[in-house]
């Protein structure tokens, strides 16, 4: 009984690991692989000097190619290409000497775009566009070093958005789901969040509030369940949380 428990506990931990055998550590210099249980390759990459440089690879667990990305001297730098199980890609970002640097790109399953932004020396710099399933536009943001310097969005149907208004970092930001139904509401001063923070569930619901002062929560954050019902409460004093209920 013990060893059929000892058994089955092996037989448990196998499952939970993913199966994998891996090869010896990674060389000085050379090719390192792991593979799967079933002999079949999980991850390929190049080493030279101790330190991850050139192409490394990995695929899921399919045999379809999960990922491609590009090293110099132990650093990020190249492209990363980010695929689905079903050989569809999924994403893609530009490295620098370890930092983004350039476009970043995301793509729905319908194969259109989800969201693009671009990056300088590890900083957001430039514009960023998200789109809705639809293919409609869901909003733009310009940002520089960083910090957000205007923003507008607009509705499913293409309708602008009438509330949205950010301009040199300060205003309210709305977003929507894809049925047309608000999803968050939010306001900053000075690239900070400041007031009242809103979001709704996607039956109209609203999910929590929260106030904030300078870009820290400041005071009374409420939280409701999909039927409405309150389920928490917890007020912030400068960032730091005072009191909380649960219901």
């Amino acid at each position: 009984m013990k060893m059929y428990s000892r058994l089955m506990l092996v037989l448990l931990l196998l499952i939970l690991v993913g199966s994998q055998v891996e090869a010896d550590p990674p060389p000085e210099n050379g090719k390192h692989v792991i593979y799967y249980g079933n002999g079949q390759k999980k991850l390929e990459g190049n080493y030279k000097s101790g330190k991850k440089d050139g192409l490394s690879t990995e695929w899921h667990g399919n045999g379809q190619k999960w990922v491609e990305r590009h090293y110099k001297d132990g650093k990020r730098d190249g492209l990363w290409t980010f695929w689905r199980k079903n050989g569809q890609k999924k994403g893609e970002a530009h490295f620098k000497n370890d930092e983004q640097d350039g476009l970043e790109t995301w793509w729905r399953e319908n194969g259109r775009k989800e969201r693009e932004w671009h990056y300088k020396n590890g900083k957001k710099d430039g514009l960023f566009t998200e789109w809705y399933e639809n293919g409609q536009k869901k909003a733009e943001a310009n940002f520089k070093n960083d910090k957000l310097v205007s923003a507008s969005a607009w509705k499913p149907d293409g309708e602008p958005c009438p509330i949205t208004k950010v301009v040199d970092g300060s205003g309210i930001f709305v977003t929507y789901y894809g049925n047309g139904k608000k999803s968050s509401e939010t306001h900053q001063k000075n690239d900070k969040r400041d007031g009242l923070q809103t979001w709704w569930y996607e039956n109209g619901q609203k999910y929590h509030e929260e106030h904030w002062q300078n870009g820290k929560k400041d005071g009374l954050f409420v939280e409701w369940d999909k039927n409405g019902n309150k389920t928490k409460e917890i007020q912030y004093k400068d960032g730091k949380e005072i009191s909380r209920k649960e219901f």
